[in-house]
């Protein structure tokens, strides 16, 4: 037989996990979309100042794009840039142009897209503008 200490604590416990179980969100399902960004490609060369079209393959996307609205930045090393190279278009579009920025010369950049996820492109070469 059960104390009444004991059975206090089973129906106590018992309430407070019912409540949390009915209080939790129900679930809906999203369809997260990771197109495959097609430019710049592996070892493709891009120079300081000089604007380019980063694109993406759309021909995958979802029929309901859970974050539709994009952003690009650049990374390099396993790590992103704080800035952002320009944002608010649409991942439908398939494409955006950007301006490179000053950073240092060198491999191994990569264009993170982001919105619906987080992307990258094959790693690229920046070089300075006189290069």
């Amino acid at each position: 037989m059960f104390s009444l200490r004991a059975l206090t604590t089973i129906i106590t416990s018992s309430a407070a996990l019912f409540s949390l179980t009915r209080a939790s969100p129900s679930v809906e399902r999203r369809d997260v979309w990771v197109p495959q960004i097609l430019y710049p490609r592996t070892n493709i060369v891009w120079k300081t100042g000089y604007r380019h079209n980063v694109t993406w393959d759309t021909s995958s996307q979802p029929e309901q794009i859970t974050n539709p609205v994009g952003s690009i930045q650049l990374r390099k090393s396993g790590s992103t840039f704080p800035d952002v190279l320009q944002e608010g278009f649409q991942l439908t579009d398939g494409r955006v142009e950007i301006t490179v920025p000053d950073v240092t010369p060198g491999c191994g950049y990569q264009i993170v897209l982001f919105g619906d996820s987080g992307n990258f492109s094959p790693e690229f070469i920046i070089a300075s503008e006189g290069d």
